[in-house]
């Protein structure tokens, strides 16, 4: 199974932010970056998943500057097979529904059976980047899963989730 993880990227809100004593605007550059938390379970998802199947190959895609290449590489030392980074300056400032385009070519060139992404970033947590993704790539779309099951032999997917009120499906 080929296993697709977008990875969002956002500052570490446990270090205070630095700012400009000029200008005194928060300076991006010097923000610690860090894997947002959904992203991160969205990974730890396909990386249980790789365990359990071991010839699952799982890429982390992350849309993003030259800056992430490094915090890419941690992905590949925790167990992902590829690490890809897409990047144009056109589109620093796009939003959700320009990223999942993007997004949606990449994943058509990279292959894959299994696309994976956080619920919402640390930033905006507007939630909409999966959807449209889904959408874009004329696929259903399953929210806020927590676990993954693989037949083993029909390789269909079983997913739980959680509903409001604690409740799974």
């Amino acid at each position: 199974m080929r296993a697709l993880v977008f990875i969002g990227q956002a500052a570490d809100m446990a270090v205070p932010p630095v700012r400009d004593p000029r200008s005194g605007r928060v300076r991006q550059d010097w923000l610690v970056p860090e894997t947002d938390p959904a992203s991160a379970g969205a990974l730890a998802l396909a990386l249980r998943l790789k365990g359990r199947h071991p010839s699952t190959q799982v890429t982390a895609v992350h849309l993003g500057g030259p800056g992430a290449e490094s915090w890419l590489r941690c992905f590949l030392a925790q167990g992902v097979n590829r690490a890809v980074r897409i990047w144009d300056d056109t589109v620093a400032g796009a939003r959700a529904g320009g990223k999942a385009v993007i997004a949606a070519a990449c994943a058509e060139v990279l292959g894959f059976e299994l696309i994976l992404a956080g619920t919402a970033g640390v930033i905006n947590a507007a939630g909409q980047f999966g959807s449209l993704l889904a959408s874009h790539l004329s696929l259903p779309c399953v929210t806020q899963v927590l676990e993954v099951q693989v037949g083993s032999d029909s390789g269909e997917l079983e997913a739980e989730r959680v509903l409001a009120g604690g409740f799974r499906e």
